[in-house]
């Protein structure tokens, strides 16, 4: 068959390596942006407390920016069974139905979010679990509004809250994987934007990159 039978084909094929590597340049240009100067990233913490008749009740003072403004405690309770957390000062968590709601990733986090800035429960479970955050152990976000001289920062705080009951007490655990806040005052932030990609991510960026090399080898052999 002649090379000119073999061009349609060729072409169908260089368009197609073409539109993955458009998508995975959409892919590799979105962490970027979402790596933007102005959103501050803890990185992986994976801190974890758990209550228990031995240890009682356990907290955990987080301060988002390092300092008491952005003041978050997270406490479980082995007595009452739950997993609450209350913000410092004026600060608020993203609430629905009166109590914290777990975010999806992508979900805005902004001043047009409704923010309760009272204790709040995650998990509780006196007979079973009922709060509103994920029952298996799951991750979820957590919208969060604090506030540094009076002006507002958006942020989330990604972690998990469970209280598996029995007679007499839980074992109630949360483990805050890590959080993010937009530096600039009164700026949005998506719940998980800033986020290190998880390693599926990481390896269709991977792929996505073997992609491009492909398309250009290719390119290189036809011209």
């Amino acid at each position: 068959m002649s090379p000119a039978a073999n061009q349609p084909e060729s072409i169908s094929k260089e368009k197609r390596l073409g539109k993955y590597a458009v998508l995975a340049g959409a892919t590799l240009a979105f962490p970027l942006a979402a790596h933007a100067d102005t959103i501050f990233y803890s990185g992986i913490q994976d801190i974890t407390e758990t209550s228990s008749l031995v240890s009682g009740d356990v907290s955990y003072p987080l301060e988002l920016d390092g300092t008491s403004n952005s003041l978050f405690t997270f406490n479980a309770s082995y007595t009452n069974a739950d997993v609450t957390v209350t913000p410092g000062g004026t600060n608020g968590y993203v609430a629905a139905a009166g109590e914290p709601a777990p975010l999806v990733a992508g979900t805005p986090i902004d001043g047009s979010s409704t923010f309760q800035n009272s204790l709040g429960t995650l998990q509780s479970g006196y007979i079973f679990q009922k709060g509103p955050w994920p029952t298996d152990g799951s991750f979820a976000y957590l919208g969060v509004q604090f506030f540094v001289s009076g002006q507002p920062f958006y942020g989330w705080v990604y972690l998990s809250a469970t209280a598996p009951a029995y007679e007499g007490g839980s074992v109630a655990t949360f483990t805050i994987q890590d959080w993010a806040y937009n530096t600039v005052s009164g700026d949005a932030i998506n719940a998980g934007q800033g986020q290190v990609p998880e390693p599926s991510s990481l390896a269709l960026l991977a792929l996505g990159a073997l992609g491009l090399t492909a398309l250009r080898a290719r390119r290189a052999r036809l011209s």
